[in-house]
């Protein structure tokens, strides 16, 4: 690969945002000038007059294969995420299968097709993946594991394990399992789906059983799993690693309250903690026009928890924006029934990173593109150790998304993707990228696929 100079954009670092040319050796930055300074000559020349040169998103919350074909979500949802400007995936990959066979096949399927680079977090649900925890850093170059506190005492129903192989699911198993990553790897992560099951699993029982709810609404299946069960279980954990001196990461904060009691811990917390929340807990509330095609766990709330997870990026409490992105079609998500005890809950929203962070960030609440930027790629570049990845630096990855922060664009079927639905249908967003780059390679422009895959797996 020959050398680019990217000239004449606004690049945006952690700190600032200004006009800078950038110059890409063998898919790296390779330096940094100020407009008009760099005099090599380069294989190609790419003018960005106008645009903004940000690091390209990495979503650390992908569910591909969950409810489609694993290889179709590979070849046509990452298509889709290089569109809304997304460089880097995590994928959680959960199952009762042995992660030693399944992890090399989708590595050897990836690196041929999708368009992203790419690694995976463990789901850790039957007692012989936790004792397997070495040999996945070793042998599979993993350091990231999630955990559910959502099915306690109910894993080995949910996932069809023998009885005695599972785990419980429940707070201890959160503390061995953190002693166990930190004498490890100091840098291992730990993900936690944070839901009371004390409080959810009975409340959702009076909730599907009362007949003056609408059980085809979207507050009413909020009222089934309720914020504060959600704000109960981040309390515990938070606590829990506080005593381990953990590391631990929270997955799509839903609840306001989940940031008001991270914000008011922090000052007195030992480990280390990272909070992530979704597109859509942003911009979409309990009134939303999608309706129950928006259920998803931890359900949408409303718009006053909206605003204080918006109040959380700008003050740094929420850490990083992943989507939850679980690629599927209606008749998968209706399949079992079409009110609020039955409905699949998930749904696709590959890309939707920067487009929600500049059109309601930037735009409508004037959050900085630096500190946008943090949200969008560097925090969880640092949190997961993707470690030349997501930043603005020497050395590090050329992924790129370069915006045009008035470009506008309406969701319709051609941003759907390979799915049939989007619960962001007819919304306007105010931000897209006109290039995507990955490690230097431009691989989609104005919209539009021009590049093969070229995405690879990131061992760490």
């Amino acid at each position: 690969m020959g050398e680019m100079l990217i000239k004449n954009g606004n690049v945006v670092f952690e700190e600032d945002t200004y006009p800078a040319d950038i110059l890409i050796r063998d898919g790296k930055i390779a330096a940094f000038f100020k407009p008009g300074e760099c005099k090599e000559t380069v294989d190609e020349i790419l003018d960005v007059s106008g645009l903004y040169v940000m690091p390209g998103s990495i979503d650390p919350h992908t569910h591909w294969g969950i409810y489609k074909d694993y290889k179709e979500d590979v070849v046509e949802d990452s298509k889709r995420a290089v569109i809304g400007g997304l460089t880097t995936v995590l994928q959680f990959h959960r199952h009762n299968y042995d992660y030693f066979d399944t992890v090399p096949d989708y590595i050897k399927f990836c690196d041929e097709k999708s368009m992203v680079d790419y690694t995976f977090s463990l789901g850790l649900v039957k007692k012989s993946q936790v004792a397997d925890i070495e040999r996945y850093m070793k042998e599979l170059h993993v350091t990231s594991f999630k955990f559910y506190l959502d099915k306690t005492n109910r894993l080995e129903e949910h996932y069809g394990l023998t009885p005695g192989t599972g785990l419980l699911g429940n707070k201890r198993e959160v503390m061995d399992i953190l002693k166990k990553l930190k004498e490890l790897n100091k840098d291992a992560v730990l993900c936690l789906h944070c839901e009371d099951t004390e409080i959810f699993y009975p409340e959702q029982r009076l909730t599907f059983d009362n007949p003056e709810l609408d059980q085809y609404n979207l507050s009413s299946y909020s009222k089934a799993r309720p914020d504060f069960g959600e704000a109960s279980a981040v309390l515990s954990v938070l606590w829990v690693n506080h005593v381990v001196d953990g590391n631990i990461y929270i997955v799509h904060n839903s609840a306001g309250d989940d940031v008001r009691l991270a914000r008011q811990l922090k000052p007195i917390l030992k480990g280390k903690v990272g909070l992530e929340t979704c597109p859509h807990y942003l911009v979409l509330d309990e009134n939303a026009p999608a309706k129950l095609n928006a259920t998803v766990v931890p359900p949408i709330r409303t718009a006053d928890d909206s605003e204080e997870l918006w109040k959380g990026i700008e003050d740094g409490t929420i850490t990083s924006m992943g989507t939850d992105n679980c690629p599927c079609d209606l008749s998968t998500k209706y399949k079992k029934g079409k009110d609020i005890e039955h409905v699949i809950p998930g749904f696709p929203g590959a890309g939707m990173i920067l487009p929600t962070l500049i059109n309601d960030g930037y735009h409508k609440r004037g959050i900085s593109l630096s500190q946008l930027s943090k949200v969008n790629s560097i925090n969880s570049a640092r949190k997961f150790g993707l470690k030349t990845k997501g930043e603005m630096r020497v050395g590090y990855d050329a992924d790129f998304a370069i915006m045009d922060l008035d470009w506008e664009r309406t969701i319709d079927k051609e941003l759907f993707g390979h799915c049939d639905f989007s619960i962001y249908d007819g919304m306007t967003f105010k931000g897209w990228p006109r290039y995507t780059m990955v490690r230097g390679k431009i691989v989609q422009k104005d919209g539009k696929i021009v590049s093969e895959p070229t995405g690879k797996f990131i061992p760490r």
